[in-house]
């Protein structure tokens, strides 16, 4: 329906609220550069990971010295601690990417960027996580924990790591309420009926 200046209440919007679409799309900017900064160092640290195997390499394989060792499934396990850190840390960047990137409409304001939000909160998790995790690995592929009491170190790691969990439900919780409230009664719920 339109009004007697003949606009659609969302060009109503628009033009009252401009003024507050601009200061959104700052303050949203703002918020994505330390993301894309801190996954940028972490992308970094796992791509030198990858190239920097513990043992080293033998000079005449050019083949990593611990996968002739009894100890080479420990390496493959740092592989894929180090790898998965390297993908989430790149699936990041590029979701940093996008929100930078992305035409700052009225309509992204209501779902596309609150779930890229959760998104890089989510995967700067799960990043920071394995990162962690392939260093406790390589400190086990390199032996220092052979014959020493480290029961400590495994506690306070699983420590850490259910609480950086807890603080990012309780940052993604608001974003992930809003959106299925927002899906709920936009699209499956009309009046007292479900739409189907």
């Amino acid at each position: 329906m339109k009004d007697d200046k003949n606009m659609t209440p969302k060009e109503l919007f628009d033009q009252n609220h401009s003024n507050v679409c601009i200061e959104a799309e700052k303050s949203i900017k703002d918020l994505a550069n330390p993301a894309l900064i801190l996954s940028t160092l972490l992308c970094t640290i796992n791509f030198a990971a990858v190239f920097t195997i513990p043992g080293g390499f033998d000079d005449k394989s050019g083949l990593p010295i611990l996968l002739s060792k009894p100890q080479y499934s420990e390496l493959w396990m740092l592989m894929f601690f180090i790898g998965a850190a390297l993908y989430d840390s790149v699936f990041t960047m590029g979701t940093v990417l996008s929100v930078l990137l992305s035409k700052f409409d009225s309509d992204d304001f209501c779902i596309a960027l609150p779930i890229k939000y959760c998104t890089i909160i989510i995967s700067v998790y799960y990043s920071t996580a394995f990162t962690v995790l392939g260093c406790v690995q390589a400190l086990n592929v390199e032996n220092i924990f052979m014959d020493k009491d480290v029961w400590w170190l495994v506690f306070l790691l699983m420590c850490l790591g259910w609480y950086m969990g807890l603080i990012v439900l309780d940052v993604c919780y608001i974003v992930f309420d809003y959106v299925y409230y927002f899906l709920h009664y936009s699209f499956l719920f009309k009046g007292n009926k479900y739409v189907m």
